[in-house]
């Protein structure tokens, strides 16, 4: 959309600070006591490269996501409200770390992260 295009060009910086975000959320998401068993039997590299295209793609970057539907790469994880609020507030705390405005951030946590909670 404009709109998340707007976003990804002006406000968040482009495909490298998305891919940088994509990293730092999945390292972070991946390593948390409270969420780290659902990772254990992923390849958390490959699953990592695909977040970073899935972010680029949302965020209104090029499309390049060749992965399964957030549907259907989460289904067998039984995540809760409470494990998905853990992730958004991982999402927060990553863009907040590459200096991305008060205003972006809370436009795409919004728009973007909790647009992907039904799917979860």
């Amino acid at each position: 959309s404009s709109a998340a295009s707007d976003v990804y060009k002006r406000q968040i910086g482009g495909q490298r600070v998305i891919e940088e975000i994509a990293e730092k959320s999945s390292k972070a998401t991946q390593n948390d006591p409270r969420l780290r068993d659902f990772f254990k039997e992923t390849d958390k590299e490959h699953s990592r490269e695909l977040l970073k295209k899935w972010m680029v793609k949302a965020f209104g970057g090029p499309d390049h996501y060749d992965g399964r539907s957030m549907k259907e790469s989460h289904e067998k994880f039984q995540f809760t409200n409470e494990h998905f609020d853990m992730v958004k507030q991982i999402f927060r705390e990553s863009m907040e770390s590459c200096k991305i405005e008060q205003s972006a951030i809370d436009e795409c946590i919004e728009d973007i992260i909790e647009s992907q909670r039904s799917q979860i």
